[in-house]
């Protein structure tokens, strides 16, 4: 893309704030999924802005979606270098290039590094202390066979392993194999594992979102938490754009983002894991400012604050007994959440 002037008598002059609107047109782009576009946007931004966090995390996830996993990595590894945007959120896109990428070697090592580091929290800890076993298993498993007897195993999927496999990260790895394939051929192992009652929520979700990318039209009954529904994924919201997400998340921003910015963060990110988890049913009640103050409540626990139901009931007008459900059911899908985020 050519970058937009205006001239004067002699001298070319950009137009003001042209950094700032090649960014929102590159972050819009991203989130209608014009990767291609969204990488011209931002890139001129970029050259016009070389230290916007925003323009490298467009950047980098732009690049993730068109498999261009090699300038992902590039990119990030120099916002890990330079202290550029958030460095655990970074962490995590650079260790989900990786992955794609198949380094489990680099990984590993890289992974050990961040393991020495004091910095990182408990619970951070713990994802990355699984990750690194899981990684270091697929080393040794690719040790133990030739090379022919490696490819030949991988060529075919069996998704009945969902089932078996009790490693989330296992499961995933299969999940981003299956992501690259015609779902046709396992249609009947999907709808078995979307309906049945053992199936781990998260991996539902996964599924489903496979399902709704590569467009399936045919119906498909889903299992969750004890409630049953059948839908057409392709008809499916998007992950991002589920209604009760957006309208929690706009509640929260009324009341939180000016007054409590670091209490808002981390409660949009309570909000966001949850509603993956629950993909594609609602909480109920459908109340957005009954879930916004109870995952509010959650958020601030978590921070070492605690708010007793009598206040809750005050701020937001509500029921005991629908603040201490909304609050049981959180917790309830925490549980479920908490190994995987």
């Amino acid at each position: 893309m050519k970058r937009r002037e205006r001239k004067t008598e002699g001298n070319v002059i950009l137009f003001p704030d042209l950094e700032k609107r090649l960014l929102i047109k590159g972050v819009e782009s991203l989130q209608e999924k014009n990767y291609s576009q969204a990488i011209q946007f931002l890139e001129d931004a970029l050259e016009l802005d070389s230290d916007n966090e925003e323009v490298y995390i467009g950047l980098v996830l732009s690049y993730y979606e068109t498999g261009n996993y090699g300038e992902a990595k590039k990119l990030a590894k120099k916002m890990l270098a330079e202290g550029i945007g958030d460095y655990f959120q970074t962490v995590d896109l650079y260790l989900m290039i990786m992955i794609q990428l198949h380094e489990y070697e680099e990984l590993t090592s890289y992974i050990e590094v961040l393991m020495e580091e004091n910095e990182i929290p408990k619970d951070k800890r713990a994802h990355l202390y699984n990750m690194l076993q899981f990684y270091k298993r697929i080393l040794e498993e690719k040790k133990d066979q030739s090379h022919d007897d490696y490819l030949k195993e991988s060529s075919d999927i069996n998704l009945q392993s969902l089932f078996e496999e009790e490693d989330i990260y296992k499961q995933m790895l299969l999940l981003s194999e299956l992501s690259n394939r015609n779902i046709q051929s396992y249609i009947t192992d999907i709808k078995n594992y979307l309906n049945s009652h053992e199936g781990n929520p998260f991996i539902k979700t996964m599924l489903l979102n496979i399902l709704h990318d590569q467009k399936y039209e045919k119906e498909v009954e889903v299992e969750k938490f004890g409630e049953r529904m059948n839908v057409r994924p392709i008809d499916l919201y998007a992950l991002n754009e589920q209604p009760q997400l957006i309208e929690i998340i706009e509640d929260l921003q009324k009341y939180l983002e000016n007054q409590d910015p670091v209490l808002y963060e981390n409660t949009k990110k309570l909000v966001e894991r949850q509603l993956f988890i629950m993909y594609p049913f609602e909480l109920k009640p459908p109340q957005a400012h009954l879930w916004a103050i109870a995952y509010q409540s959650i958020a601030n626990e978590y921070l070492g604050e605690e708010t007793s139901i009598e206040e809750l009931c005050e701020w937001s007008g509500m029921e005991k007994a629908e603040i201490e459900e909304a609050l049981e059911l959180i917790r309830k899908i925490e549980k479920i959440s908490y190994p995987i985020f």
